[in-house]
């Protein structure tokens, strides 16, 4: 069972059977992973992007679990830098790692129900 594993070795038997004691634990998990999921499903996310702070870098891009970032192809900004944009909005989920892998503090995340 995938459970298992998050539980400590004292809830198992010798036997590969779960103790008594720790059903209750097991069923309290199962219950808040799923009333997370529900609640991270409303949520979706919004990136504004400083063109002019970003150097480049692509840490952003690739720290996106959801391909929402790219670098701009043919467009620079003040400083001659290829900058990132936003290339698929609707896919964000606002999980904000691409604004914590970037060294200029050029992304913002936002954070809507939706």
């Amino acid at each position: 069972m995938a459970y298992m594993t998050i539980l400590p070795q004292t809830c198992h038997r010798g036997d590969g059977e779960v103790m008594r004691g720790c059903t209750v634990v097991i069923i309290i998990i199962i219950i808040i992973q799923s009333y997370i999921r529900k609640l991270m499903s409303n949520i979706k996310g919004a990136v504004t992007v400083n063109a002019e702070r970003c150097k480049g870098c692509s840490l952003c891009v690739v720290a996106c679990p959801k391909d929402v970032l790219a670098l701009a192809e043919k467009k620079v900004n003040v400083s001659g830098y290829r900058y990132v944009e936003v290339v698929t909005p609707d896919a964000c989920i606002g999980c904000a790692s691409c604004a914590i892998v970037c060294p200029d503090a050029c992304l913002t995340v936002y954070r809507k129900k939706g």
